[in-house]
């Protein structure tokens, strides 16, 4: 009898995980995510295109171009937009990228940047892409990777080495 409820407790466990497919939003190398659903968003230096897996359902996010264009003699400048908002009505199972065009002239980049222009492609998700489990990650965690990307490379050392004596 007692082996019978373990068993009917594990399948009753397993029957209530929510577990669905996920969807994906992919936004370009040179919009920068400043915030997504009004809460600060944290991306590395050199991020390339960000994909995000994310829950079926309304997803806001304030993103702006930033661009580094080359100039002539090795110099560079960075051309900067206004925050754009950028809103996805996402369903379940779908990729959602955002698309524009990327100026390789400062004239091009600056006039791009007064008025960023930017489209939606919606498709759906392989069925092979479909089985990802989203895990939410927690306060402390997100915290976590805050410090740690503003950190110096001389305290992530110092971290690692203390972590490795734990």
């Amino acid at each position: 009898m007692k082996i019978r409820w373990y068993s009917t407790g594990l399948c009753s466990l397993f029957l209530t995980m929510n577990i669905y497919a996920a969807s994906e939003i992919i936004i370009p190398e040179q919009f920068d995510i400043l915030k997504h659903n009004d809460k600060p968003y944290e991306q590395g230096l050199f991020d390339q295109d960000k994909k995000l897996v994310v829950e079926p359902g309304i997803h806001k996010f304030i993103v702006q171009y930033s661009d580094i264009i080359d100039l002539a003699d090795s110099e560079f400048e960075e051309v900067v937009s206004r925050e754009i908002i950028v809103v996805f009505d996402v369903q379940d199972k779908f990729r959602y990228v955002m698309t524009s065009i990327r100026p390789v002239r400062l004239e091009q980049a600056r006039e791009f940047a007064s008025s960023p222009v930017y489209n939606i492609e919606r498709s759906p998700l392989l069925e092979n892409e479909g089985n990802t489990v989203i895990v939410s990650e927690s306060e402390e965690l997100q915290r976590l990777k805050a410090i740690w990307l503003r950190a110096s490379d001389e305290d992530k050392r110092k971290f690692e080495e203390w972590k490795k004596s734990k």
